[in-house]
C-alpha cells in the first residue's frame, strides 16, 4: 500500500480576526500534517506535537522562557555579534553582498551556547561536522515543504534525498545525546533547583556558570518532572531549529529592509547608541522596526491547525 496521505478540505485564513479566532482557541490545537515533514529531527518536541500533549510539553517547558534564565546569555550574544560585524567588514566593499550566510553561522552559534550550553564557532569553522550537518536537515526540509511530490513519504523515501537525510539526523542526534551527557555531569556538582533560578535574578547574573536551556531540562528531569533523554532530546533540537532558521530569516530581512530604507536605519542605530548599556530596556522604535519586518517577510508563513 502507498503512503499517500488523505484528502483534506483546506481553509485559507487572512483576516486577522479570523486568525486570532483560530491561534487563541484552546480547542483547535491539534497541528496538521505539515508539520511532519520535521518530526525525523525533531520528534515530538514544542513545535510538533500536538493536543494534549502540546499542552502538557508547554506548562512543562515555561520556566524555561523565564527573562531571568534569558538574560544571562546578553554577553554571549554581544561577543557572537561582535565576530559578526567583523566577518561584515571584511566583505563590506561598495557592491552588493548576500548576508543570509554570515547571519545564519551568527545565529547557530548564539543558539548553540543559549539552547546546549557549547561553542560550536560556528562563524570561524563553518565546514565543522555539525554545522554542515545542520545547513543540510533546513535545506532538506524546506526543499520538502514546498515540493509536491517530496511531501508524500512515498516519494521522499525513493528519493536520494532519504539516505540523506538520515545519515545527516545520525550526525545531529548523537551530537545532542552527547552533549546532554556531558551537561549532565557537569551539573552533578551543582546544588541548585529550577525556583532558585527563576527567584534569584541577580545572584545567577554573578554566576560565572551560565544555565542553557538544557541544563534548565537535566535540572528539572532530576526533580523528578516527567522528561525523558530522549524527550530532552526532542526539544533541545527542537529549540536549535527554530533558534537558528525563523531567527536567521528574521535578522537578515530586517537588515536589508534597514539597508533600502536610509532614514529608518540612522533613527534605529540613533536609538541604540541612546541605550548603550542599557539593552535590557525596551527599544521601541527598533521593535516596531523589527515588527514591520516580520509583517512584510514572515519567518513562518503559515500555521496549520485540524
Amino acid at each position: 500500500m502507498f503512503d499517500f496521505p488523505q484528502r483534506d478540505l483546506v481553509f485559507f485564513l487572512t483576516q486577522p480576526e479570523d486568525i486570532k479566532v483560530v491561534l487563541s482557541s484552546q480547542e483547535v490545537i491539534s497541528k496538521s500534517g505539515n508539520y511532519r515533514v520535521i518530526k525525523p529531527w525533531l520528534g515530538e518536541g514544542l513545535l510538533t506535537s500536538t493536543g494534549a500533549k502540546w499542552q502538557k510539553n508547554r506548562k512543562l517547558l515555561t520556566p524555561a522562557f523565564h527573562f531571568n534564565i534569558l538574560k544571562q546569555f546578553q554577553v554571549v550574544m554581544e561577543d557572537c555579534s561582535d565576530i559578526l560585524v567583523r566577518k561584515f567588514s571584511e566583505v563590506a566593499n561598495g557592491k552588493s553582498v548576500d548576508i543570509y550566510p554570515f547571519i545564519t553561522l551568527y545565529a547557530l552559534d548564539v543558539i548553540c551556547e543559549t539552547a546546549m550550553g557549547i561553542k560550536k564557532n560556528a562563524q570561524e569553522n563553518s565546514e565543522s561536522e555539525y554545522v554542515r550537518a545542520v545547513k543540510k536537515i533546513c535545506e532538506i526540509t524546506h526543499r520538502r515543504s514546498f515540493s509536491m511530490v517530496l511531501r508524500i513519504p512515498f516519494f521522499f523515501n525513493l528519493s536520494s534525498y532519504r539516505q540523506v537525510q538520515d545519515d545527516t539526523l545520525k550526525i545531529l542526534h548523537n551530537e545532542t545525546r552527547r552533549v546532554i551527557q556531558l551537561r549532565r555531569k557537569a551539573l552533578e556538582n551543582l546544588d541548585i533547583n529550577t525556583t532558585e533560578i527563576l527567584n534569584e535574578a541577580s545572584s545567577m547574573l554573578g554566576m560565572k556558570k551560565r544555565l542553557a536551556f538544557l541544563d534548565m531540562l537535566l535540572i528539572a528531569q532530576r526533580e523528578g518532572k516527567d522528561l525523558s533523554d530522549e524527550h530532552i532530546r526532542e526539544e533541545v533540537d527542537t529549540f536549535m531549529f527554530e533558534g537558528h532558521d525563523t531567527t536567521s530569516s528574521a535578522i537578515a530581512f530586517t537588515i536589508y529592509l534597514l539597508s533600502h530604507h536610509p532614514m529608518e536605519q540612522q533613527l534605529a542605530y540613533e536609538e541604540a547608541k541612546d541605550y548603550e548599556g542599557r539593552e535590557l530596556e525596551t527599544m521601541k522604535y527598533l521593535e516596531a522596526v523589527i515588527k514591520e519586518s516580520l509583517r512584510i517577510y514572515p519567518s513562518v508563513p503559515f500555521y496549520s491547525r485540524m
